[in-house]
């Protein structure tokens, strides 16, 4: 018999599912074995089938780079194709942190409900290589700033705010 890797688990999907766990101890998560296009599954209420709520996640992630910024992109065709899918949209933001004398990296959490990441699309550009979207992302302190395409996006009410996942 041969076994196949079904999956494979990034570091940002872990770290995703292990907060979900800590800050919403009303929701199970599970791991699709299969990609089609939702990286993580939370189920609320998972004992009372008539009350019962699946929710889907992707979760996309970027360190922070020289500039300050992080920088995550998406392809446009996937998402409009396959957005009904998905039903938050969460950025792993990798963000420089000193701790001590070490040098290394604090994950903020960025949880956007897919049908308000699509509003925000109607002011970006889709990049002419990839046919997809950036995002640069930028955070300081509890504020984050999206400022690709000559438009700056507040993303404040999103950071690390688990309680939006209904």
């Amino acid at each position: 018999m041969v076994v196949k890797n079904l999956w494979s688990l990034t570091a940002g999907e872990a770290l995703v599912a292990d907060e979900l766990v800590r800050h919403r101890p009303d929701l199970e998560v599970f791991f699709p074995t299969k990609d089609m296009a939702v990286d993580l599954i939370a189920v609320k209420k998972l004992d009372s089938p008539a009350k019962r709520k699946i929710i889907s996640i992707q979760v996309k992630e970027s360190r922070e780079y020289q500039d300050g910024k992080c920088w995550v992109g998406i392809n446009s065709k996937y998402l409009k194709r396959r957005f009904k899918r998905v039903d938050y949209y969460i950025f792993v933001l990798y963000n420089l942190a000193t701790k001590g004398n070490r040098l290394g990296f604090e994950p903020n959490f960025v949880i956007v409900p897919t049908t308000e990441l699509l509003k925000r699309l109607k002011g970006k550009l889709v990049g002419r290589g990839r046919g997809g979207y950036d995002f640069y992302f930028t955070v300081k302190g509890r504020q984050v700033f999206e400022d690709r395409d000559r438009k700056t996006f507040t993303y404040h009410r999103f950071l690390n705010n688990w309680r939006l996942i209904k």
